[in-house]
């Protein structure tokens, strides 16, 4: 006996359905099955067969026309997709057959009009109509399964819930809520195929599948997750692509690592991280949208058990390539750390063979030839008495012809922010590889530059596009292929870290790491200024630093925003200044050694009362000592250094930090410009030695020594080279173009010819060699006499006059070497003294009035050198202590010395500004343009110029009575007008050009006296090589001759005697008349 395949209450208290009436009181479903009987004429097997149970409970069935109702059927609720795919044709006939109806009578009128708008509300609307409650999948045994349609009711609510077969003792129910007692009815499995679509099956095939994808789905990883050992360790991660169980692959360079605390823990390129300070941590690695973590922990600095070297034998190096050393220090529990940051390196041997860059400690190049030791030793920490451990390992220094370059990316495809390794390596003539990362002769360079940029051994994308990492050593040469696609970063990213900071000083600056897949700009706002200020933000790699200065104990939040693509994102920070101090002060390294166009930043460090190393807010220092400005420009906001000028001697950098003693002091020193074509750079390595396939060294004599010049194949002469020091006998740097011996021009000679030339005449005490430095200075140096560069100013004396508790008076006596307009401004850029024009080597003096006193009564005052629409400044720095108690000197012969040791005499260079890489003949033809080639009158080389040792132009005689006031001083070419009376009017002065700013009292600088320069006899002329300027030929000061002069020396090229320079004849015309 066939079963309903369901019931449904239509009672008056019904919670789920109700009667869909034709009209008032006049239900669809009617007791006599009238309506069933027209719409089963419509629509045949698709309409459900009502029977009514009880006055209020109706049940149907599943029925066919031939078979009547149908026994053991399976039925449950149509899904969305099912009618969507399954019996999206079913659905289509429905509405076709209701389309293709005419009603016969008023009551099929009623009835077409119902289910034609009941079957829209179903179907037209999926997701939002109650389908389940009237659309069913039913089938009798193993059939096909059908579309049933049950019409008759309508929901009774408009909740969302979905419509189910309940099972009570009463029979199988439906509804939207369970009935009491009722339960879910489960379908009903026959054959092997209701079992493979059995929910359970399904259910268990996930969870297998889940499994399995959790083993070995692709997912980061990165070596140690877990990390603690002492401070100043470093840590090198190594971050994995895990892929399936097989598969797996290095994408440390493609990471982005962050630290949650900067303070705590450094992290700089390649994922190498440096422990600063005590404390935990985390750090974030990002590789598009997948992250992993890696916690630490930082504990005080602790020496090892023992501490060993790695590799620890069989270290080999050629010439050149480098090798990068680690030391290991092994405590108890078998426990290693990477100490190779804080270890002092050393190399134990009589004769230097390696190279160690202190910048990166443990890498090693190879210098010279042979064995050597190299020692690794933990430093002295406060209280210790027992010996620290150190370690030693053997280094075998060998020589190697490099033939070739084998370049490397890795990877060679990597995204705007992304890094990739440059690794590079030498092939020599036996074919052996030698990594030359790292190396002083290796530069890197990337074109287009906006591809990429250039950040020690790695690569860094910049903007999408196609480019080529170009690799040059010595003269070998490489390039390697680039892609750089996509973003490292999707727009979504924005972390903050850290989150709050709770241990800040006065004085500190703070760094917020902000990592962002956005370009746009970060903004930065504190909610109490006068706590916590925002420093200044720096563009990063993939985000932004943003930098915090504490100002004062307290608490306050600052807020870090970002305007992206995808709307504003923003994160508060929570900043809490304690009442620490600072207790030390001190700048890391305490020595810069600097090239002029490569600037660096000064690491200031102070380290607070617990022992926590921070960086100090630098505009709450006070600057006692400074480079000179004509030698390094000084951001003092930033700390930022940028050489101009190479120094004659190392320059002291003081500061002092506001309201404390604490004092930090550093040296500076600024060495040459790039020399684009020399042998090695001279930087933090020291001098390297040539490499032996560049060029071929040429002996000139005893004197110089076998390696003081080298044959340059590139440049096509000789150059200068194993020589770095300003006082040997050349007074050249290394890679230094030499242009003429003794009147002998170089030019074009071969190595051949040069090395017989100088077999012939040996370079000797006496001699003048002329040359051409890297940064385009020309220069003559007179052998056998002690040589130093001529400054282009010297301040001579200062004086202060008219003092009073708010301002004073001062009178400054300068030298000037170069002619031009020159004029006197403070720190401020406040005009003290007009613009006024100055001859070379002139002596002025500048009076400026009513200057503003400062609590340190200590002042720098800058003297502006005007040259076409360029400013050129020296630094006048004095103390009012000091200046008050002397009295500015009148014009003297300046003698510019060099400072060093044993205190050697010292003469001038000259040195003129030319173009660096300028061939040596347009160099000539632009002297001669300027008036100073051959056959320019040397001052002082005329009739009536004084004689070697007469008083010098503009200087009375000895003992002849003083120039009456106001008087030019004898032998000035025109009186100039001297200091004025006190109470006199101030002289005219011209309008002041190029500045709007001058001080009430500003008057003109009044040159005072004539030119001062030494005579000079003989002119200025040359033989094919660099002529010098008129005024400024090389000059001799007094001092201890040299003995054994050898005669002069014939050109070679067979010229006469006649065409041999004047000026070198007057040269050792000096010396022998000096000697005598």
């Amino acid at each position: 006996m066939a079963e309903p395949l369901f019931y449904v209450d239509l009672s008056e208290d019904a919670r789920d359905y109700r009667h869909t009436a034709l009209e008032p009181g006049l239900p669809l479903l009617d007791r006599q099955g009238m309506n069933f009987a027209i719409l089963r004429r419509w629509l045949g097997d698709y309409i459900a067969e009502p029977e009514w149970r009880n006055e209020n409970v109706v049940g149907f069935y599943m029925t066919d026309e031939e078979r009547g109702r149908l026994e053991d059927v399976d039925c449950q609720p149509a899904t969305r997709g099912e009618l969507q795919k399954q019996f999206a044709a079913d659905l289509d006939t429905l509405r076709a057959k209701l389309k293709k109806i005419r009603p016969e009578s008023s009551t099929e009128e009623m009835v077409l009009r119902i289910v034609r708008k009941h079957l829209a509300e179903q179907t037209n609307d999926l997701e939002k109509s109650d389908s389940d409650s009237y659309f069913f999948k039913c089938r009798a045994g193993k059939e096909d399964w059908r579309l049933l349609w049950c019409v008759g009711y309508q929901r009774a609510d408009l909740e969302p819930l979905r419509a189910r077969l309940w099972r009570t003792p009463d029979g199988d129910f439906l509804g939207v809520r369970p009935p009491q007692g009722g339960k879910a009815r489960k379908r009903k499995r026959t054959g092997l195929t209701d079992v493979l679509t059995s929910p359970w099956l399904a259910i268990a095939l996930m969870l297998l599948i889940a499994a399995f994808l959790y083993f070995t789905w692709p997912k980061l990883t990165v070596t140690p997750a877990q990390w603690s050992g002492p401070l100043g360790s470093r840590i090198e991660y190594k971050v994995k692509d895990h892929r399936w169980f097989f598969f797996h692959k290095d994408v440390t360079p493609l990471t982005l690592a962050r630290s949650n605390d900067p303070q705590v823990l450094e992290l700089g390129r390649g994922s190498v991280a440096l422990a600063k300070n005590e404390g935990e941590t985390a750090v974030t690695f990002l590789l598009g949208d997948r992250v992993v973590y890696a916690t630490v922990r930082v504990g005080p600095p602790e020496p090892p058990d023992l501490l060993t070297i790695e590799p620890a034998d069989q270290i080999k190096v050629a010439i050149g390539s480098t090798l990068k050393l680690k030391a290991i220090g092994h405590y108890e529990g078998d426990k290693t750390v990477d100490l190779t940051n804080v270890v002092s390196w050393a190399e134990s041997s009589e004769t230097r063979r390696l190279l160690l860059k202190q910048e990166e400690k443990g890498l090693i190049q190879g210098d010279t030839a042979g064995t050597t030791k190299v020692v690794a030793s933990f430093p002295p920490l406060d209280g210790a008495g027992d010996k620290l451990p150190e370690a030693t390992v053997d280094v075998n220094v060998v020589q190697a012809d490099f033939k070739s370059l084998v370049v490397s990316l890795e990877p060679p495809a990597f995204a705007v922010g992304q890094s990739s390794r440059v690794n590079v390596r030498g092939i020599d003539a036996s074919g052996q590889e030698h990594s030359l990362v790292g190396s002083s002769l290796l530069k890197l360079k990337v074109d287009p530059t906006a591809a990429a940029s250039v950040d020690g051994e790695y690569l860094t994308g910049r903007a999408e596009g196609a480019g080529e990492v170009q690799v040059s050593y010595a003269d070998l040469q490489k390039a390697s292929a680039f892609t750089v696609a996509g973003n490292a970063l999707s727009e979504d990213v924005f972390i903050v870290k850290p989150s709050e900071i709770t241990n800040s000083v006065v004085y500190e600056l703070i760094p917020l790491n902000v990592t962002s897949g956005s370009s746009a700009p970060i903004q930065a706002v504190s909610a109490d200024e006068s706590v916590v200020e925002v420093f200044s933000t720096e563009g990063e790699n993939a985000g932004y630093e943003v930098w915090l200065a504490a100002r004062k104990t307290g608490q306050t939040a600052v807020t870090v925003s970002q305007d992206t693509a995808k709307g504003p994102k923003s994160q508060v920070v929570k900043v809490t200044v304690t009442d620490g101090r600072i207790d030390l002060l001190s700048f890391t390294p305490p020595i810069y050694t600097m090239r002029v166009g490569q600037p660096e930043t000064a690491n200031l460090v102070g380290t607070t009362q617990n022992g926590r190393m921070i960086k100090v807010v630098p505009d709450a220092l006070a600057w006692e000592k400074q480079p000179r400005v004509e030698n390094v420009d000084l951001d003092k906001r930033t700390l930022r250094m940028r050489p101009l000028e190479a120094t004659e001697i190392p320059q002291d950098l003081q500061v002092r930090l506001a309201q404390t003693g604490l004092v930090a002091n550093a040296t500076v020193e600024v060495r040459g410009g790039t020399l684009p074509m020399s042998v090695a750079d001279i930087d933090i390595w020291g001098v390297h030695p040539p490499v032996p396939t560049r060029g071929k060294y040429i002996n000139a004599g005893g004197y110089l020594g076998d390696s003081a010049l080298l044959y340059d194949n590139d440049r096509g002469g000789l150059i200068v080279g194993n020589i770095n020091d300003p006082f040997a006998p050349l007074a050249a740097y290394q890679g230094s173009l030499l242009t003429e011996v003794n009147g002998v021009s170089l030019v074009g000679m071969s190595p051949d010819e040069l090395a017989a030339y100088f077999r012939e005449h040996p370079v000797v005490p006496g001699d003048v060699i002329r040359y051409q430095g890297g940064d385009g200075i020309a220069g003559a140096t007179l052998l056998g006499v002690d040589v130093g560069a001529v400054p282009d100013f010297k301040q001579i004396d200062v004086e202060a006059k008219n003092i009073s508790a708010e301002r004073f008076d001062a009178e400054l006596r300068l030298y000037l070497r170069q002619p031009g307009d020159y004029r006197l401004v403070d720190a401020a850029g406040t005009v003290l003294c007009d613009w006024a024009s100055f001859p070379a080597d002139a002596t002025p003096l500048m009076a400026t009035t009513g200057i503003p006193r400062t609590a340190e009564d200590e002042y720098d005052l800058y003297v502006e050198r005007r040259l076409d629409d360029k400013i050129r400044k020296f630094q006048v720095q004095f103390s009012l202590a000091s200046a008050a108690r002397r009295a500015v000197a009148e014009p003297v012969n300046v003698a510019p010395a060099v400072t060093v040791p044993d205190g050697p005499q010292v003469r001038e260079r000259v040195r003129i500004r030319i173009p660096a890489g300028a061939d040596p003949a347009e160099v000539q033809r632009a002297l001669e343009k300027a008036g100073m080639g051959s056959g320019t009158k040397a001052p002082g080389g005329g009739p009536g110029s004084p004689a070697p040792g007469a008083p010098a132009p503009g200087g009375p005689a000895p003992g002849s009575p003083a120039p009456a006031p106001g008087a030019p001083a004898p032998g000035s070419p025109a009186p100039a007008p001297g200091k004025p009376a006190p109470g006199s009017p101030a002289p005219a002065s011209p309008m002041p050009s190029g500045s709007d700013t001058r001080a009430p009292s500003a008057v003109p600088a009044s040159p005072v006296g004539s030119d001062t320069r030494g005579p000079v006899l003989g002119s200025a002329t040359r033989v094919g090589g660099v002529g010098m300027p008129a005024g400024s030929a090389t000059r001799v000061t007094t001092g201890t001759g040299s003995t054994g002069k050898t005669p002069p020396k014939r050109a070679a090229s067979g010229d006469g005697d006649e065409k041999r320079s004047k000026f070198l004849d007057a040269l050792k015309d000096y010396n022998k008349r000096r000697d005598d």
